[in-house]
C-alpha cells in the first residue's frame, strides 16, 4: 500500500495481478492491468509487490515482484513507458524479487532486491547508479523527512530480523533487531511503524529528539 500526497491510496493487489487506485473514502477510481490475469512475460503484471507515484510528475512505478523480475512505469493516464530489470543473482539490473520500491524528490528510484540481499538504485529511466550490499533480505523501503531511508529487513540463516536506518548511498546509521517486519513505514514526525508477520502485530517506535 502507498498514499499519496493527495491521500490517494494505491494497492500492488499480488494475487489479482493488477494495480488498484482508491480516494480515500474508499471508491475505486481505476485498475491498472487485468483482474485474475498474469501478464506476458516481462509484461506487467504476475504479482506484483508495490507501486508509488514519482513526486510532482504523476508517473507511477511498480514493482512487478513475485513471478517477474521488472520494474514498469506508468504515465498518469496508466499508459505503460518502459520497464526494465531481468532474471538474476549478480548484475546490476538483475533481479530475484523485486519486493519494494521507492521515489525521492530526485525521481531516483530505490528498488528491495529481496532474495539478492540488496538495494538497487536506479535514475528515472531505469539505468543502473549504484547497489546496497549490506542489507538481509530487504522487504520494505520508507523514507524519512531528511532523505534517510528505513528497511525493514527478513531473517537470513541464522541472522535474525531487523530494521536499519541507512544514508543516501546505503551507509548504515542505525540497526536494532525486529519481530519479522515484513512492511514498514515512517510518519512526518519521524516515528516508525513496522508490520510485523510472525506476530500478526503492528510494532511502533517514537523518534526521540
Amino acid at each position: 500500500i502507498w498514499i499519496s500526497p493527495d491521500d490517494e491510496i494505491y494497492l500492488a493487489d499480488s494475487f489479482d495481478h493488477v494495480i488498484r487506485h482508491y480516494n480515500l473514502g474508499g471508491e475505486l477510481i481505476e485498475v491498472i492491468g487485468t483482474p485474475g490475469q498474469p501478464g506476458i512475460a516481462g509484461g506487467p503484471f504476475n504479482q506484483p509487490t508495490g507501486a508509488m507515484m514519482a513526486p510532482g510528475c504523476g508517473d507511477l512505478v511498480v514493482a512487478d515482484g513475485y513471478r517477474q523480475c521488472r520494474v514498469h512505469r506508468f504515465d498518469s493516464g496508466g499508459h505503460l513507458l518502459q520497464s526494465w530489470g531481468t532474471w538474476g543473482k549478480t548484475e546490476p539490473g538483475q533481479f530475484h524479487l523485486p519486493h519494494s520500491i521507492i521515489i525521492d524528490e530526485t525521481h531516483t528510484v530505490y528498488v528491495c532486491d529481496r532474495e539478492n540481499h540488496r538495494v538497487q538504485v536506479f535514475t528515472p529511466n531505469g539505468e543502473f547508479i549504484e547497489m546496497w550490499t549490506d542489507i538481509q533480505r530487504p522487504m520494505d523501503i520508507s523514507e524519512f523527512t531528511d532523505g534517510n531511508f528505513l528497511i525493514s529487513e527478513g531473517t537470513r540463516e541464522d541472522l535474525p530480523s531487523r530494521c536499519s536506518i541507512v544514508g543516501k548511498h546505503g551507509e548504515v546509521l542505525a540497526r536494532w533487531e525486529s519481530r519479522s517486519a515484513h512492511g514498514c513505514w515512517v510518519d512526518s514526525r519521524g516515528d516508525v511503524y513496522l508490520a510485523l508477520t510472525g506476530d500478526k502485530s503492528l510494532d511502533k517506535y517514537v523518534r526521540q529528539s
